[in-house]
């Protein structure tokens, strides 16, 4: 005779296997996509630091451990670099825009309105704007005096482009996260 457990259990040998088999491809694609979402963040969280960092670096480079003099472009985008490579995954593609007083004012414009000399670094020079005096520059941030210039302080600007690329590659697992461009830019004043 065979019992009544054995008549229940019967029909089912196979379901928990097909219900797993159901299940692993939503399961792994909610996964994969949270993993890029998180990657996406701390790209853009390493970038924010990094525009930082150049900024303050630019204001604070004679007070600074060693420094005697502002430093120049070249040096404050080999900081910024340095530091978005060694936290990004192909950080060293992006674009850089870096407009700092150690490397000499920009000769058409004196008084409250002096504008630092930019250098742009990767590419092209990515989607920057270009000097305004006027601020009348759609699109990217145009390269615009002080709105509340003194003589004698420069607002120094660092500018970065980055395009992030998903960690897990494949059209399933960027339902969430497609290929994005982050833009940051940081101003902070100086004394000139």
């Amino acid at each position: 005779m065979r019992s009544m457990k054995s008549e229940l259990l019967r029909g089912v040998d196979g379901q928990s296997l097909i219900e797993a088999g159901l299940l692993l491809p939503l399961l792994l694609l909610l996964t994969f996509n949270a993993v890029n979402l998180g990657y996406c963040f701390y790209s853009y969280l390493n970038m924010a630091s990094g525009s930082r960092q150049g900024a303050e670096y630019s204001i604070q480079g004679p007070h600074s451990i060693g420094g005697n003099l502002l430093p120049t472009n070249d040096q404050i985008q080999s900081l910024v670099s340095e530091d978005i490579t060694s936290a990004i995954h192909g950080g060293s593609t992006a674009l850089m825009r870096v407009c700092a007083q150690g490397s000499g004012l920009d000769s058409g414009y004196t008084g409250a309105n002096q504008i630092p000399t930019c250098s742009s670094y990767g590419g092209s020079g990515g989607n920057f704007g270009t000097n305004d005096p006027n601020c009348t520059g759609t699109g990217a941030p145009p390269i615009c005096p002080d709105p509340e210039a003194v003589s004698g302080l420069i607002l120094n600007r660092i500018d970065i482009q980055y395009t992030v690329t998903p960690l897990i590659d494949g059209a399933a697992f960027n339902v969430i996260v497609p290929n994005l461009t982050f833009h940051r830019h940081i101003y902070m004043r100086n004394i000139n």
